[in-house]
């Protein structure tokens, strides 16, 4: 009897051995959790803040594109005036009303044609920055 006794004892002095072991790896992983959240959070916010500078880096980025492209426009727009005005000019001085209603005519289709392509442009570039935008929210 004492023999079972002891061993009673022995294996009593285990099992609250192993119970002090569990409970105290309870607490590590419970402490790894609350780091683990906690880092996640961090994590979120540098992700978020990352995401809304990218946003606004490709809005200022669009709307540089966009100044620029009317600058074009405007520019292109002048020396259109410019080269009418001096087309102008020198069919008076050399040649009849019709060449001059020709060269009109030249003059507007050429106008129309870029137009078209300028709005063609325009509405590409748009679409670009809005599938740019749309991917950048997609892998933040």
């Amino acid at each position: 009897m004492k023999k079972c006794d002891h061993h009673i004892t022995d294996l009593h002095k285990q099992l609250t051995s192993h119970y002090a072991l569990v409970e105290k790896a309870q607490k590590a992983l419970t402490k790894q959790q609350r780091d683990l959240e906690m880092k996640t959070q961090q994590l979120e916010i540098k992700l978020s803040n990352k995401m809304e500078e990218d946003i606004k880096k490709s809005w200022r980025k669009s709307t540089q594109t966009g100044d620029d492209l009317l600058c074009c426009v405007e520019l292109n727009n002048q020396a259109q005036s410019k080269w009418f005005e001096e087309m102008v000019t020198t069919t008076l001085a050399s040649q009849t009303g019709d060449d001059l209603l020709c060269c009109v005519e030249l003059n507007n289709q050429a106008r129309s044609k870029w137009f078209e392509e300028m709005v063609t442009t325009t509405l590409e570039l748009e679409q670009l920055e809005v599938e740019r935008v749309e991917k950048i929210r997609q892998h933040l």
